[in-house]
């Protein structure tokens, strides 16, 4: 049972990636998708982000996109104190946090929203990237 919902939530992870990716290309964006940042984690491996954004004109040196899928309780909310001390603490540009679905737990997501400082930008959820893309400009 567990290797289905693991295996479910990797697909929709990766669908959810995909929507993104598209809504980058529309809107013009260069992108490295599943960008490998040396040292990237607070254990100090390497971890893989899922966009760097090359061409954003508000950060010209870079910007990174870290996306998180949860649309029933799951990993993503126990993953979470982790991704945001690895931005915050080990990432070297800018980062979007972008969270997709309806499973974090309103505590989780009130925690969550109030994390942001340091290389943690901004924080916004999948209805709110198309009208991003669409109000910021990539050259």
């Amino acid at each position: 049972m567990k290797d289905k919902q693991g295996a479910k939530a990797s697909n929709q992870g990766r669908k959810f990636e995909n929507i993104v990716a598209s809504q980058l290309d529309i809107a013009g964006a260069s992108y490295d998708r599943q960008f490998k940042l040396l040292g990237g984690s607070i254990f100090g491996k390497n971890k893989f982000i899922d966009f760097r954004v090359n061409n954003f004109s508000k950060y010209p040196q870079g910007l990174y996109l870290e996306l998180k899928f949860q649309d029933i309780a799951g990993s993503v909310e126990e993953k979470m104190p982790y991704t945001i001390e690895c931005i915050k603490e080990r990432y070297n540009l800018p980062t979007f946090l972008i969270l997709g679905g309806e499973g974090l737990t309103e505590g989780c997501l009130a925690w969550t929203l109030n994390q942001k400082g340091g290389n943690l930008v901004d924080i916004m959820f999948e209805q709110d990237v198309t009208r991003w893309v669409m109000r910021n400009g990539f050259n």
